[in-house]
């Protein structure tokens, strides 16, 4: 369900930038196909790479191809979407990578990003060692923050078209979702069932067709769960 959820927000953000029915969408890093499953409801066709598949996979609207996620990632087309969810901060060169895939990009052509969130110097002194080891002791090679991806589109040569930190939705703000998960958090019993009731209320949106996400307004206040969204638009050539 929380997968369904999810790509149904990001696949809202492709449609608002790139309303093509006919546009060419690629996924790099597609896991079990979700996000394109749910592309293909809107768009006529999209493609996805995954190295963890057992072989290229061809459908009647959905194509995967087995490929290594590096900077040497040999495309066929360009493409009029690309998109990368939670991938980035797992590979080596990141920013290499994603000069490789705006060299594949079509004029205007969009990079849709999700990556996780570094704390702010203030809320990292604020932080518990536990809540630090988890952060950073985990398969996430990189974090990011609104000034480092800020100087990727610049070096990019690309235009930063939109930057969001986002988290899932708290009914009752400050009782994290995450918490309620074995192993995610020490707080005691008070603060998981309260998290749990934020877990089902946000279950509850999301059949309703809501938004299971919202916007962070004060990163100083940093929980587990941050991430930022943003957009990189290709340049037109003068």
């Amino acid at each position: 369900m929380q997968e369904r959820f999810v790509a149904r927000g990001r696949l809202r953000k492709i449609v608002e930038n790139v309303g093509d029915k006919d546009a060419s969408i690629l996924e790099v890093g597609s896991g079990n196909g979700s996000f394109l499953r749910k592309a293909v409801t809107y768009y006529n066709s999209a493609a996805g790479v995954e190295p963890g598949i057992t072989g290229d996979f061809t459908g009647s609207n959905i194509q995967i191809r087995k490929m290594a996620i590096d900077e040497k990632m040999a495309l066929d087309k360009q493409y009029d979407a690309i998109c990368a969810y939670m991938v980035v901060e797992h590979m080596n060169r990141p920013f290499e990578i994603l000069k490789n895939l705006s060299g594949h990009l079509k004029e205007n052509g969009k990079m849709f990003i999700e990556v996780p969130c570094s704390p702010s110097p203030d809320a990292l002194r604020g932080m518990s060692l536990f809540e630090k080891e988890k952060l950073f002791n985990n398969v996430h090679l990189f974090h990011f923050s609104r000034k480092s991806i800020k100087e990727v589109a610049d070096r990019l040569n690309m235009r930063l078209k939109a930057l969001e930190v986002f988290r899932k939705y708290e009914f009752i703000p400050g009782f994290n979702v995450f918490s309620v998960y074995p192993g995610a958090s020490r707080r005691g019993i008070f603060y998981k069932t309260i998290a749990a009731l934020n877990l089902l209320v946000l279950y509850m949106r999301g059949t309703a067709g809501a938004t299971v996400h919202e916007a962070v307004s004060n990163e100083n206040e940093f929980a587990d769960g941050y991430w930022i969204r943003f957009i990189l638009e290709k340049r037109v050539m003068q």
